[in-house]
């Protein structure tokens, strides 16, 4: 009898770990309008008039434009960006190998409901011949959920 509980727990054991292993979001690569991000398989791409790429997962979106090049810095253009949001907020470099974001945080009320506020993570790139400009975003109240996955994403963006 107490072998077959050993057997048994050890069986069950492999099975939750495969599993918990076959449950694990699998990565997706979205690309367009010269912007690459790595996702879930669980974004979806909407259509959209403003932005160039537009993604959104139960609550969580990804969007990203574009911007000709001009003479100003990529830290000068961001704190640009970032003037005509309602909420003044500290620009933060990132730099590993030769890749280098900056990104930022603010906060906008919902243009539908005022009750309602989002929490945005900013991150600017240079690419060859322009600005990048993209936003991860959720409701202010998950943010310190999705924070972290927010900036291991922003890791990934690769732009023209």
């Amino acid at each position: 009898m107490k072998k077959f509980r050993i057997v048994l727990l050890i069986m069950v054991s492999i099975l939750m770990v495969t599993f918990c292993t076959s449950c694990k979001d699998k990565t997706k690569v979205f690309a367009k309008g010269g912007i690459t991000v790595t996702l879930t398989d669980k974004f979806k791409e909407v259509e959209s008039d403003e932005f160039i790429i537009y993604l959104e997962n139960n609550g969580i979106y990804f969007s990203g434009e574009s911007f000709d090049k001009s003479d100003t810095k990529l830290e000068s253009f961001t704190k640009d960006i970032l003037q005509n949001k309602e909420e003044a907020t500290k620009v933060y470099t990132y730099t590993l190998d030769s890749e280098t974001f900056q990104f930022a945080y603010y906060t906008v009320k919902s243009e539908k409901n005022e009750d309602l506020l989002y929490r945005y993570m900013l991150v600017t790139k240079e690419g060859q011949d322009k600005y990048y400009v993209m936003n991860f975003w959720t409701l202010n109240k998950d943010f310190g959920e999705y924070e972290e996955q927010f900036f291991n994403w922003a890791k990934t963006i690769k732009v023209a």
